[in-house]
């Protein structure tokens, strides 16, 4: 089972558009943080029947077959903020942090993200 790629944006558009907040480690509906919303996505875009980890770490190193710079990002790609050095000393591949993740809006100009309490789900662009 495949999630279809204008599914998962429009979800992401919908919580955006209804100003979902942010709560760390939070994935249901109205209250996600940043790899939430993905958990929450695949859960409700499948019925159940798709998952992926909770954790911007996890999901590119366990879901992300290749990264590259954002310069190649298009709709419906997964956009994360990443620092080579300071990964947690739990991770010895050498992928540095992979501290934040959003999606690729339909434009390709913008990221749909859980930013922070204070901001809530956001659109920001992408560069």
């Amino acid at each position: 089972m495949k999630i279809k790629v204008n599914l998962l944006i429009d979800l992401f558009e919908k919580m955006y558009n209804e100003h979902w907040s942010y709560i760390w480690g939070i994935a249901k509906k109205g209250c996600v943080d940043c790899s939430g919303a993905f958990v929450y996505a695949y859960k409700t875009l499948s019925d159940g029947k798709l998952s992926i980890y909770h954790g911007s770490n996890r999901i590119a190193r366990k879901h992300v077959k290749e990264l590259q710079t954002i310069d190649h990002a298009k709709p419906g790609y997964i956009a994360f903020k990443w620092k080579e050095n300071g990964a947690p000393i739990t991770y010895t591949d050498n992928k540095g942090n992979y501290y934040h993740v959003g999606l690729v809006d339909k434009s390709g100009e913008y990221v749909l993200h859980a930013k922070s309490v204070k901001k809530g789900f956001c659109k920001d662009p992408i560069k």
